[in-house]
């Protein structure tokens, strides 16, 4: 009997076919059998949505489409888990933006893949928390496995390492913390940054980015307690790169009013361009 066939029988009769089959007594079998029911029923409704959009956006209004948001009442829970599927057919389903249709123009999001599609599911079902051994397992030397493959496809020494990140923006305030913790080591090689906040000199760090550069190397330098005025926005040439010439010169005003360089942020495909910094001649600067 196929996993759709089983689906469809009611809970008993799927409690059955689980004991005959022997499921370890460890699982919580009406749960088991209630997530494999859900799961397929979910990824019905998904391809149901795909299979009728006809285009990339059903061209509801968003005066429309916040009416039948309102009208859901939160407090008071649906019969089933069919009624919740066709709740949200009507709230998202029938008028989410299909990024994987064909006549859909990208703007920031990229098509859908199925492998990606079934690893979220797996994720989330599993749930593994990756920070600990103890807690992960397997998932643990899976992500060091592709860091590591990672750091040597960027032609990274060997005593490179890193993390996984939910996107650019966590990824951004990352990089510019490890920035401002080794300015801090070299200015400040006494002050601990956790235990008594930023030091005075802190007031003076200034980081380098392209004047088209994503909006969260500000948001990071904000949340680091550098503020907004830390981040020193370098012109562009035609093809909205980030100019040498201009970098070099924002970097030596900044020397001249007393500030402390401390990075410099290459864009490697901006948002709106998709423009390249010069990130070699970058990166020879900011080592220099």
């Amino acid at each position: 009997m196929s996993q759709l066939q089983s689906a469809q029988l009611s809970p008993v009769e799927n409690k059955a076919i689980f004991e005959q089959n022997g499921l370890p007594p460890q699982f919580n079998l009406d749960q088991f059998i209630n997530y494999q029911i859900a799961s397929l029923q979910g990824l019905s409704a998904v391809q149901q949505a795909m299979a009728k959009a006809q285009k990339p956006f059903s061209g509801v209004s968003v005066n429309t489409l916040a009416a039948t948001v309102n009208d859901v009442d939160l407090a008071k829970p649906l019969a089933d888990f069919p009624a919740v599927l066709n709740e949200l057919k009507s709230v998202y389903l029938d008028h989410a933006v299909y990024f994987h249709h064909p006549r859909y123009m990208a703007h920031l999001n990229c098509p859908v893949t199925y492998p990606a599609v079934v690893a979220e599911h797996i994720i989330g079902a599993i749930n593994t928390s990756v920070d600990t051994w103890d807690q992960s397992a397997g998932a643990t030397l899976i992500e060091q496995k592709l860091i590591d493959w990672s750091c040597e496809k960027a032609k990274l020494p060997s005593t490179a390492d890193g993390v996984f990140t939910s996107g650019g923006t966590q990824s951004n305030l990352m990089a510019m913390l490890v920035a401002r913790e080794v300015a801090v080591s070299r200015y400040a090689p006494n002050h601990e940054v956790k235990l008594q906040g930023l030091p005075e000199v802190a007031s003076r760090f200034r980081i380098y980015c392209s004047e088209v550069a994503h909006f969260s190397i500000q948001k990071a330098a904000a949340l680091l307690g550098l503020g907004y005025n830390a981040v020193v926005p370098v012109a562009t040439n035609n093809k909205m790169q980030m100019d040498m010439d201009a970098l070099n010169h924002a970097i030596a005003d900044s020397k001249t009013k007393g500030d402390l360089p401390i990075a410099v942020v290459i864009t490697a495909g901006t948002t709106d361009f998709g423009s390249i910094d010069p990130v070699e001649d970058i990166a020879k600067l900011a080592k220099k």
